[in-house]
Parts: C-alpha cells; structure tokens; sequence
C-alpha cells in the first residue's frame, strides 16, 4: 500500500461501515439509517463470514420475538406522547396569538377597546 494510503480509505470505511459489530449486531450504517445496506450480490463469503451472518440472523429474530411487542407498546406511547405535545403546543400558540392581539389592540385601540364581538381586551 505504501504511500497511497488514501486511496484505499474510503473503501475501508465503507467496508466498516456496512459490517455488524460483534456488540452491537448491527452495522453502523444500519443503526443510523435503520435499515440494512445490501451487499454486492457477486460478493463471496468465507465459511467463518457466513456463520458469523448466520449467528447474527438468528441472534436477530431472538431479540425480534422478546422485543415485538415491547417495540410495539413503544411506538404506541410515542404515538401519544407526541399527540399530548401537539395538542399542548396548539393551545400555547393560540394563548400566546391572543396575548398578542391583546398587546396590539390595547397599544394602538386604548384599554377596553372590542374590535369583534366577544373580544374585550382590558
């Protein structure tokens, strides 16, 4: 390799990249983009490669079984976590817009000014 070192370095990454991690069992490029990177389908394993796929496979569907609907319930939580903040970030907004209209009329209409019906700012 000698001097050209660099030229060969994206290609070592990407191998790193796409690879699972014995503690993980998840490539790195899985784990970000959470869905697995297809290998070239002219490439061929060794015997140790493919068992250590088949060991991570297997080790795969055992965390798929325990975890299914633990991973379910999550997402459902989620789900309604995430609706409990919309619906508390509408009703701040709608707050802070009347704070607002408020400051604008009583600055510019005077105190006690109704601009629609049912809107008295005092």
């Amino acid at each position: 390799m000698g001097d050209d070192w660099d030229e060969h370095l994206n290609h070592a990454l990407f191998d790193i990249r796409i690879r699972p991690h014995t503690a993980t069992k998840f490539s790195p490029f899985e784990m970000f983009h959470t869905w697995e990177m297809r290998f070239d389908p002219h490439e061929t394993e060794t015997p140790e490669e493919e068992a250590f796929l088949d060991e991570i496979d297997s080790a795969d569907k055992a965390v798929e079984e325990r975890l299914g609907k633990s991973c379910e319930e999550m997402i459902a939580r989620f789900e309604t976590a995430r609706e409990l903040i919309m619906e508390k970030a509408s009703a701040n907004i709608e707050k802070e817009q009347y704070r607002q209209k408020k400051g604008f009329h009583t600055k510019n209409l005077g105190k006690g000014a109704t601009v629609k019906e049912g809107m008295t700012f005092s």
